[in-house]
């Protein structure tokens, strides 16, 4: 068992950096930033439903 103890490791640190990623974007700041370079508001309202509320996951081969 102790052999799998690093690579445990490594994959808690991954998702760790996996969700600290999507944690950096503030969405209404990006769609007002969009907004501001012209784009359509359906589909900022669009992008902006997208990026709300969404589940984060992430599969590492077969497990």
């Amino acid at each position: 068992m102790k052999c799998f103890e690093g690579l445990v490791k490594s994959h808690i640190k991954t998702l760790i950096d996996f969700i600290s990623a999507f944690n950096t974007i503030i969405p209404q700041q990006l769609i007002e930033k969009l907004s501001l370079l012209g784009l359509n508001t359906s589909l900022c309202n669009w992008i902006l439903d997208f990026l709300m509320e969404r589940p984060q996951a992430i599969q590492i081969g077969n497990i």
